[in-house]
């Protein structure tokens, strides 16, 4: 492994961290993933973490570049990497040395966007945004990245514009784990109150496909359920899972065509999350009302808790897309997503006319980060 290395790209989320071993040629030889992520670390951690993750690829007598994202840049993070205001490149903000005491690192940490009016951040899905343009994707239109937080974002000329963020994600897991809907709707197959059915799962907005099981952190990008080799919080660690070799074909840079789009398999589409979305979308002034009504439906035996956990979907969605309707209407857009997920958000596209171009949010981070790495090998020739 160590011979072929030539740099590693990392996506460093709350809850998981994620790694890929790339050649010289751009193609990704090894890829690992832990679940510690920023969320799971003190100061003094992020080094330890990493090192149990990618040690055994790191030659012993050669430093290696690590390029991370996300949250390893946030003010809690290995170092803070701060923002770059829009209207600007993806990359802006730049990189920023992270300091490491093992000689074989030298780590690279990328900034994220901002905007003040209103106020909003991004920290991880400004790597994807530049991957998405490095892969082909439109240089003037929309980029969706669903997740915990959803974000939608105008891009002009290859630069971000104007960006916003909806807590979709976030609001459907509170409200289907930790309110009294709790005891009415069913998700991913969980009985109300959380006795596993086994049937009729229902998708969640907000988690990625790859993410954890449920009940950990708030989940990004860089999701993998497979164990911690190295830990430093006090918490019982996880069973460790040996490096999975990376799939075929997939690589850094692909010579296919925009964006390494990905189809998305058709998903039926239920009654429920159907009215609930065109609720929402007609007059979202009354969803506050109508997730009560979930409630008192299952009371009164009036539908299974399966079709209300679609209809949760789909009134939440329904009042983001009622919310981003600027962004899409008139637009071309792009979804970046996989899974579930993006079967999910490519039904609500559907209803409100749009045919998204698809792309795969792994393509998309391993390009930005490759465009990063690009940067400081510039920066280094100078």
């Amino acid at each position: 492994m160590s011979a072929d290395l030539d740099w590693i790209a990392v996506d460093w989320g709350t809850s998981t961290l994620r790694a890929w071993a790339i050649s010289a040629t751009g193609a990704v030889k090894a890829e690992a993933a832990s679940r510690d992520g920023m969320g799971a670390l003190r100061p003094g951690g992020f080094e330890p973490a990493l090192l149990g993750l990618i040690g055994p690829w790191l030659p012993p007598q050669r430093a290696v570049d690590v390029v991370a994202c996300g949250m390893v840049g946030a003010r809690e993070g290995w170092v803070e990497a701060g923002y770059a205001g829009v209207p600007a490149p993806p990359l802006a903000q730049g990189l920023r040395r992270a300091k490491a005491a093992d000689p074989r690192l030298r780590v690279f940490v990328l900034g994220g966007l901002s905007q003040t009016r209103p106020a909003d951040v991004m920290r991880g899905e400004e790597t994807q945004i530049a991957g998405h343009l490095a892969l082909g994707g439109t240089r003037d239109g929309v980029v969706v990245l669903p997740g915990t937080h959803t974000k939608w974002v105008e891009i002009k000329d290859g630069a971000v514009f104007h960006f916003a963020s909806f807590m979709t994600g976030e609001l459907f897991a509170l409200l289907a784990e930790r309110s009294v809907l709790r005891h009415a709707v069913s998700v991913n197959g969980t009985a109300p109150g959380g006795a596993s059915t086994g049937t009729n799962p229902v998708v969640p907005i907000g988690p990625d496909p790859a993410a954890p099981p449920a009940g950990g952190e708030p989940r990004s990008l860089a999701n993998a359920d497979r164990g911690a080799q190295t830990r430093t919080d006090p918490r019982p660690p996880p069973r460790a899972e040996p490096m999975a070799p990376a799939a075929a074909g997939l690589a850094v840079r692909p010579s296919a065509g925009p964006n390494a789009l990905s189809s998305v398999p058709e998903a039926p589409l239920s009654d429920a999350f159907r009215s609930g979305f065109e609720d929402a979308m007609a007059r979202p002034e009354r969803v506050a009302g109508q997730l009560f009504g979930l409630r008192a439906e299952r009371l009164l035996d009036l539908a299974p808790p399966a079709a209300l956990g679609e209809r949760l979907s789909g009134l939440l969605l329904g009042i983001e897309f009622a919310a981003a309707r600027p962004y899409w209407l008139g637009q071309d857009v792009a979804l970046v997503a996989a899974g579930p997920l993006a079967q999910r958000y490519r039904a609500a596209m559907d209803l409100v006319g749009l045919s998204p171009a698809m792309a795969d949010p792994v393509a998309t981070v391993l390009a930005g980060l490759a465009a990063a790495r690009r940067q400081i090998l510039e920066e280094r020739a100078r």
